[in-house]
C-alpha cells in the first residue's frame, strides 16, 4: 500500500510539475521579451536606478564604504547579487515536500531548485572554477534579477496557498491564482526596472511561508533579510510573527475562531503567561529583529537612512482609501464571479444584526469622507513628476476635494467586500484577530506615507489576495485583465517617451 499511495503521489507530483512548467515557461517568455524591449529602449539607469545602479556597482567593486546618501533603505537589494549561497539555502529549505517522499525524491526536488538557480544565475555570473563569483556589473544584469525574484515568489504562493486553503485541492486553482499575483499590474511593470520592491515582496512572503511550516527561526531570518530590502517590511514580519503567535494560541485551545474581538484580546492577555515560553522559544529571532530594529530607529531618530527631506512622516489618512480603491479594482473578477457581493448584501439585508450593521456602515462611511476629503497631501513629487501615472490623476482629479468626497461610496462599497472576503476565507483558519492585525499593519505602513505610490500597496495586496478564497475563472479572468493593462503601461513606457523643455533626456510614463 505504501508503494501505490507513493506512485500516485509521484503521478500527482508529475501532473502539477508539467502546469509548473508551463506557467514559468509562460512567464519566461513575458519576461525574456520585456528584458528585451526595456533594454534596447531604456538601455542606462531610468529614475531611482540612477542611484540604485552606482550603489551596486560600487559593491560590486569592492568599494564597501561607499553610500549615495540620497538613498533611504537599507542596502540589501545591493548585497545579495553576490552571494547566492543564502538563497539556495533559503529555497532549498522552503520547498522540501512536507509530506513523507522518499528520501532519494526530496534529494531530486532539492537539488533540481538549486541547480536550477545556479542555471538562470548563470546568465549574470561568472565561474572561475573555484567556486569565486563574480557578478556582471551592469544594468541589464542588476534588471535580471528581479526576474528571477518573480519566478520564486510565483512558487512560494503556490506553497503558501495550499496551506492556507487546505479545502481547495485543485492544484490548477493554486497555480492560476498565483500567477494572477505575478501578473498583478505595478509588480510585473518592476521586473524591468531596478527597484527594491519584487525582492521585498518574495522575501516577506518566504518568511510567511517559512512560518506556516513550521521554521519560525528560519522565518525569522528570512524577516532580516526582508527589512535589509526595505524598512517597513518590520511592519510584515511583525504580522508573520503575530500570526505565528495566535496559531500557538489555537494549538493550546486557548483561542477559538469564533471567538469574538474582545474576548480574544482578553484570552490574549491572560493566558500569556501560559505560552510566553512558547512564544519565545520559536519565535525569539523575530523578537530580535523586533529590538533591534527599536534601537535602530531610536538612534537614528526615523526609520529613514540617507534623504529624509522627501520622506518624512506623516499623517495621510487618504492612502488608507487610495489602497481600498486600487485592490478592490484589481480583485473586480473575484468579487463579481466568486460570489462576494452576493454574500454581503445578504448579510447586510437579511443579517441578524441589522442595527449593528448599520452602525458600522455609519461609521465606515464618515471615516472614508473624512479621509478623502481632510486626509489628502500631495506631496512636492506628485505635483512635479509628471512621468508617473497619480501625477495625472491627482491633477485632473484628486486635487479637488468634491471630487474625492464623491468616491467615499466607492471606498465603503470596496472595504465592505474585502472584509467579506477576508472573513469567508479565513473565518475557519484563524480568528476575527487576523483581520484586525492585517489591517493595522497596512494602516502602519500606509499612512505615514506623504507621497502617493502604488509600490507602497503591493505588500498589503499580496497579502490579502494570497489569503483570498477564488475560483480559477475569476483568476484566469485578473490574469487576462493584468496582461492587458501591463501591455498597455509597457507600451506607453516604450513606445510614447517625451523630452521636457529643460532637458534633452527621454522621458518614459511609468507607475
Amino acid at each position: 500500500s505504501l508503494f501505490f499511495w507513493c506512485r500516485v503521489d509521484v503521478v500527482k507530483m508529475a501532473i502539477e510539475g508539467v502546469g509548473v512548467v508551463g506557467v514559468v515557461g509562460l512567464l519566461g517568455l513575458l519576461f525574456g521579451m520585456g528584458r528585451m524591449m526595456v533594454n534596447e529602449k531604456v538601455p542606462e539607469p531610468y529614475m531611482d536606478e540612477i542611484f540604485h545602479v552606482p550603489q551596486t556597482i560600487a559593491y560590486c567593486n569592492n568599494e564597501w564604504s561607499s553610500w549615495d546618501p540620497m538613498i533611504t533603505t537599507f542596502p540589501g537589494m545591493y548585497v545579495q547579487l553576490f552571494h547566492k549561497l543564502p538563497h539556495q539555502a533559503c529555497v532549498a529549505t522552503a520547498f522540501t515536500p512536507p509530506h513523507p517522499l522518499p528520501l532519494l525524491s526530496r534529494y531530486v526536488f532539492v537539488v533540481g531548485i538549486v541547480k536550477g538557480i545556479n542555471g538562470f544565475s548563470s546568465f549574470f555570473i561568472n565561474d572561475d572554477g573555484n567556486s569565486n563569483y563574480k557578478v556582471e556589473c551592469n544594468t541589464a544584469t542588476f534588471r535580471t534579477i528581479n526576474m528571477l525574484f518573480s519566478l520564486l515568489t510565483f512558487f512560494t504562493v503556490v506553497q503558501i496557498r495550499k496551506i492556507i486553503h487546505p479545502t481547495d485541492t485543485s492544484s490548477w486553482n493554486h497555480m492560476v491564482a498565483s500567477l494572477a499575483l505575478v501578473l498583478t499590474p505595478v509588480l510585473f511593470f518592476f521586473n524591468y526596472l531596478y527597484y527594491t520592491d519584487i525582492g521585498s515582496l518574495y522575501f516577506v512572503l518566504l518568511s510567511y511561508y517559512l512560518s506556516l511550516r513550521g521554521r519560525p527561526w528560519l522565518s525569522g531570518v528570512v524577516g532580516f533579510i526582508a527589512v535589509g530590502f526595505r524598512q517597513t517590511n518590520i511592519v510584515w514580519i511583525g504580522l508573520v510573527g503575530i500570526i505565528g503567535v495566535l496559531d500557538i494560541y489555537k494549538a493550546k485551545k486557548l483561542l477559538r475562531s469564533e471567538t469574538t474581538f474582545i474576548n480574544a484580546m482578553s484570552t490574549l492577555i491572560t493566558k500569556l503567561p501560559s505560552v510566553y515560553w512558547d512564544i519565545i522559544a520559536k519565535y525569539v529571532i523575530h523578537i530580535v529583529l523586533a529590538i533591534l530594529f527599536a534601537i535602530f530607529s531610536w538612534k537614528n531618530e526615523g526609520i529613514v537612512v540617507g534623504d529624509r527631506s522627501a520622506h518624512e512622516a506623516v499623517l495621510h489618512f487618504a492612502q488608507l482609501p487610495y489602497y481600498i480603491i486600487f485592490t478592490s479594482l484589481l480583485l473586480a473578477p473575484t468579487f463579481i464571479f466568486d460570489g462576494h457581493v452576493t454574500s454581503l448584501f445578504k448579510k447586510v439585508c437579511v443579517g441578524k444584526h441589522l442595527f449593528v450593521t448599520i452602525g458600522i456602515g455609519t461609521l465606515l462611511t464618515g471615516a472614508s469622507f473624512f479621509a478623502l476629503r481632510y486626509g489628502a497631501m500631495a506631496h512636492p513629487y506628485l505635483l512635479a513628476d509628471n512621468r508617473h501615472y497619480p501625477f495625472y490623476l491627482w491633477s485632473k482629479f484628486l486635487h479637488q476635494d468634491n471630487a474625492r468626497s464623491l468616491l467615499t461610496p466607492v471606498v465603503v462599497f470596496g472595504a465592505s467586500v474585502l472584509v467579506t472576503i477576508l472573513f469567508s476565507s479565513l473565518y475557519k483558519l484563524t480568528s476575527t484577530l487576523w483581520i484586525i492585525f492585517y489591517i493595522l499593519c497596512t494602516c502602519a505602513v500606509l499612512i505615514p506615507a506623504h507621497l502617493v505610490e502604488f509600490r507602497y500597496f503591493l505588500v498589503p495586496f499580496a497579502i490579502l489576495h494570497l489569503h483570498a478564497a477564488k475560483s480559477s475563472f475569476s483568476s484566469l479572468l485578473e490574469c487576462a485583465m493584468y496582461l492587458a493593462i501591463n501591455g498597455i503601461t509597457l507600451y506607453l513606457f516604450l513606445y510614447k517617451p517625451f523630452k521636457w523643455n529643460n532637458s534633452e533626456e527621454w522621458q518614459h510614463f511609468m507607475w
